[in-house]
């Protein structure tokens, strides 16, 4: 029975001595990562380092632009309003608008119509001229022996 008592110990002492085994291989590895990942990390600390040097140097003029760009956003937010305000306003303009545009059309095709009217009376107005013309003396003649 002691047999098997020791037997079992110097089981457990193997797989106890594999474990040790593995968690070394472990620690081994996790230290090469930790070798790799070093030169990156203190890289990223530089980064940072520099990113906050930028920061602090911005800093400053980020403050005293801050009231600026509040001015800013309220002038924007102003001429929004006058945006809506003109935009309303074109909405109520527009029917009318539209209502005198259709007027100015009805009105120029008619200003056409009387245009050709014109133009077929034209040459009609110009023989009655030349008659009344041709007409005149011999009126004149009848006027005045009228008047004798």
């Amino acid at each position: 029975m002691l047999e098997f008592g020791i037997e079992r110990v110097a089981c457990k002492l193997e797989r106890a001595a594999l474990k040790l085994e593995r968690a070394e291989l472990k620690l081994e590895r996790a230290e090469l990562k930790l070798e790799r990942v070093a030169p990156k990390l203190e890289r990223a600390a530089l980064k940072l380092e520099r990113v906050a040097l930028r920061l602090e140097r911005v800093a400053p003029k980020l403050e005293r632009a801050a009231p600026k760009l509040e001015r800013v956003a309220l002038k924007l937010e102003r001429a929004e309003i006058k945006l809506e305000r003109v935009a309303l306003k074109l909405e109520r303009v527009a029917p009318k608008l539209e209502r005198a545009a259709l007027k100015l059309e009805r009105a120029a095709l008619k200003l056409e119509r009387v245009a050709l009217r014109l133009e077929r009376v034209a040459p009609k107005l110009e023989r009655t001229a030349l008659k009344l013309e041709r007409a005149a003396p011999k009126l004149e003649r009848v006027v005045l022996k009228l008047g004798q």
